[in-house]
Order: structure tokens, then C-alpha cells, then sequence
């Protein structure tokens, strides 16, 4: 009976497909890296008030009908069962279900699973609750929700939860894979300890943090320290320490390898040394974590273009960063002059470049003057994008500028291909 009411919970919800689009600023004044951090700041803020909106409850008005009186009862009844289902079911059980939902392939049930799980409210004092949102944020993580993950952490109060130091691992991961430095060197004096036991993560960032503040000295004594401590020797930490004490000298042309044995739990502190460091990663690097290190990827500028556009179409694909990033980053390609003024020419030397030429297509849209031509670019654009299977990424990048042409009757021949644009982006 619990699974048949699981399922009902997973398909029963309306799917409401929204009116709202991603809108591209094709003139934003902002960094890459603000426009990445705005993006997962607006999805973090709109978490939040879904979240707020689905625990917000209407006084239901007196009616002397029958029917009505019932329709109340059964709302009353669904809203207190959402709220108390997961906490009905046996904790093995949930997380069997958390891990079987990793294998989900429609992004209609997926999201509304999630919707469903981001609304469970916490009962601090319950010990099966605690577990409960303790394996929700697991799952968030572990799927590359880290920003879902920090917000729902965010939401409560974990000072004296037995799941403490899994929590600060999870806020310490999200700060270095957006780059937020300075909050992760505020943070380091309030970690607990313990989370330095298998790893010496918080000695590592300290570290990191005296570098930062250009205290060299300091950094390598407490380095020497830590590795008289240490039972195996971090190579991938101290090769990566010994780049930034020399990051004055070229380190674009030297090569990143780390350790097979790399700690997952280190790979967001080891992507932000070679940031600082200038040190261009590799698709190996990306391959460690392809999901959670898509963003400190695609804000590396050291690393090849190549790689950052394809971390981020992977990342835009499974809804992990917003249009406005990945147009920032298709038009921060540097395409020159000639490539530009001799398209036929260009597409012909990329063609084994199938990332840079998407950015390459989009480009050409926004160089065009007269209405004609975008459209005509826009066209090519859109051939491009189906022959390769990336029309989940070239239709939201098409909306703002198809929106900005005045549609007439000459385009009739293109309809189907503009209908398809708005389809796309639900604006039916």
C-alpha cells in the first residue's frame, strides 16, 4: 500500500507547463562568473518560494453544501499526507527510492519527484525526520544539486545535528565550486574539527586561505606541519600547493595529472587551487565528477574553451545553469574578424568541433543588421542544432533574438521552424 501511494504522489501532481521564458541580454555588462553565481542564486531564490507557496495553506470558506464540505475534507487530507508521507515509510525504504530515482529519464516525473521532496519539512526533534533530510540532501548532492543541497542545509539549524560535519562538507563544496573564496576562508573558523579527521580538509583550506592573503610563509609552514601528520601524503594537494607559491611563472602550458586515487570530498578545494593558479583542466578532471564540477570548469578560464562549452552544455541540458550563462560563454569564444567575415571557410576547418561550432552559429546570428539575415542565421542555426541533437540548447538561446524580429508574412516559409522557437520556450 505505501509504494502504490508513493506512486500516486509522483504522478497525481498537475503538470503545469509555464508561461515564463529564459530572456538572453545579449548586452550584459556582468562577469561569466556573476552571471553563473546570479543563476544559481535566482534558482536558490526559487526554491524558496516554491517551497513557501506549497506550505501555505488557505482557511477554507464555510459553505453549507455537502460537496463542498467534502471537496475541503479531501484537500486537508492531501496536504497533510504530502507532509507526512516520507515519514510513514521505513528509512531503508526511502533511501532505496532515492537511489532507484537517480535512473529517471523523463525530466517531467524527475523534476516532480523533486518538487515533492524539497517540500518535506524537518522535525528537528524526530531522529527519523533528521534521517530523512539527511538523505534527501544526500541525494541532491550525490545527483549534482549542490546548490539544492546548500539552500535546503541553509533552512535549518544543524548545529547539534549528528549529520554536522556532512552538512559543512556539503556548504564548504558549494562555496568552492562557485567560487566564493572569501565566504569559504570566513567559514573554516567554524567548522568542527572532526571534519579534518580522514582527510585534513579544514588544514588544507586554511592553507589555501594564507595563500589567498599572500602569507607564504605561514602557508608553508603549516603545509610542512600538516604533512608530517599526514598517513599518505595528498601528491594532488602539494603538487597543486607548489604551482601556486610559483604562480607568477607561465602556468598555462603545464599539465594538471592527478592521482588516481583522488578524494571526491577534495575535488572542489583542488579546482579552485588550479583556478588561482592559472592552471588550464583537462577532460579528465572533468570526467573525476562530471556533474558537480561542470561549474568550476566552465569558470576556469585557463582551460581550453573546448572543454568549458562542453561542461557547459551538459550542465544547460540538466538544467544546472540558466540561458543567460551559457550565452555569456558561447559569445566569450574569440572568433576573429576573418572567421567571422568568411563563415563557409570556418565551419569547414571546425567541423570536427562540434561545441565550438554551436558557438560559432550563434555568434554569426548576432553579428547581422537587418532582420533578413538574423533570420537567415537563425535558420542555419537551427539546422545545425538538430543535425547534432542539441535543439534543447539552440531553441532557448533563439528565443530572444527570434522575439526581437518583427514576423511577417515573408517568413511564412521558415513558420515551422519559428512556431517550434515558441513551442520550445512554451509560449504556445
Amino acid at each position: 500500500m505505501k509504494i502504490i501511494t508513493f506512486i500516486l504522489f509522483l504522478i497525481v501532481p498537475s503538470i503545469i507547463l509555464s508561461n515564463e521564458v529564459d530572456i538572453i541580454d545579449l548586452h550584459e555588462t556582468k562577469t561569466l562568473d556573476q552571471i553563473v553565481l546570479d543563476g544559481l542564486e535566482e534558482k536558490n531564490n526559487d526554491l524558496e518560494d516554491e517551497n513557501i507557496n506549497n506550505t501555505i495553506e488557505e482557511s477554507p470558506e464555510s459553505s453549507t453544501e455537502n460537496d463542498n464540505d467534502e471537496a475541503t475534507v479531501v484537500e486537508t487530507d492531501t496536504i497533510g499526507l504530502e507532509n507526512n508521507l516520507l515519514n510513514e515509510l521505513d528509512i531503508n525504504y526511502i533511501i532505496n527510492i532515492l537511489e532507484n530515482s537517480k535512473n529517471i529519464h523523463s525530466n517531467i516525473i524527475k523534476n516532480e519527484f523533486n518538487d515533492f521532496l524539497l517540500n518535506y519539512n524537518l522535525d528537528d526533534n524526530d531522529k527519523n525526520s533528521r534521517d530523512i533530510y539527511f538523505n534527501v540532501v544526500n541525494y541532491f548532492y550525490s545527483i549534482g544539486e549542490i546548490a539544492k543541497a546548500y539552500k535546503l542545509i541553509q533552512t535549518i539549524d544543524i548545529k547539534e545535528d549528528e549529520n554536522l560535519n556532512f552538512y559543512n562538507l556539503v556548504k564548504i563544496n558549494y562555496l568552492l565550486s562557485t567560487y566564493q573564496l572569501e565566504n569559504i576562508c570566513n567559514l573554516k573558523d567554524d567548522l568542527s574539527y572532526e571534519l579534518n579527521f580522514k582527510n585534513q580538509i579544514i588544514d588544507k583550506i586554511e592553507i589555501f586561505c594564507l595563500i589567498l592573503e599572500n602569507k607564504l610563509s605561514e602557508a608553508e609552514l603549516l603545509n610542512s606541519i600538516m604533512q608530517e601528520t599526514e598517513t599518505d601524503i595528498d601528491e594532488n594537494y602539494q603538487q597543486l600547493f607548489s604551482l601556486l607559491l610559483k604562480k607568477e611563472q607561465d602556468n598555462n602550458n603545464t599539465t594538471l595529472i592527478l592521482d588516481k586515487n583522488i578524494n571526491i570530498n577534495l575535488i572542489f578545494l583542488y579546482s579552485a587551487m588550479a583556478r588561482i593558479a592559472e592552471l588550464p583542466l583537462n577532460e579528465t578532471f572533468l570526467n573525476v565528477d562530471p556533474v558537480n564540477l561542470a561549474i568550476p570548469i566552465i569558470l576556469n578560464k585557463s582551460s581550453p574553451i573546448e572543454l568549458r562549452i562542453k561542461a557547459a552544455n551538459k550542465s544547460f541540458n540538466k538544467n544546472y545553469i540558466s540561458t543567460d550563462s551559457l550565452a555569456a560563454l558561447y559569445q566569450s569564444v574569440d572568433f576573429d574578424s576573418d572567421q567571422l567575415n568568411n563563415p563557409e571557410k570556418t565551419i569547414l576547418s571546425l567541423k570536427n568541433n562540434i561545441d565550438i561550432l554551436m558557438s560559432f552559429y550563434f555568434q554569426l546570428i548576432n553579428i547581422q543588421i537587418f532582420p533578413s539575415e538574423r533570420l537567415e542565421a537563425l535558420i542555419n542555426f537551427w539546422e545545425f542544432s538538430q543535425t547534432n541533437d542539441l535543439e534543447s540548447i539552440a531553441y532557448p538561446l533563439s528565443y530572444k533574438i527570434l522575439d526581437s524580429i518583427e514576423i511577417s508574412s515573408e517568413y511564412v516559409g521558415y513558420s515551422a521552424e519559428i512556431s517550434l522557437v515558441y513551442l520550445y520556450n512554451n509560449n504556445f
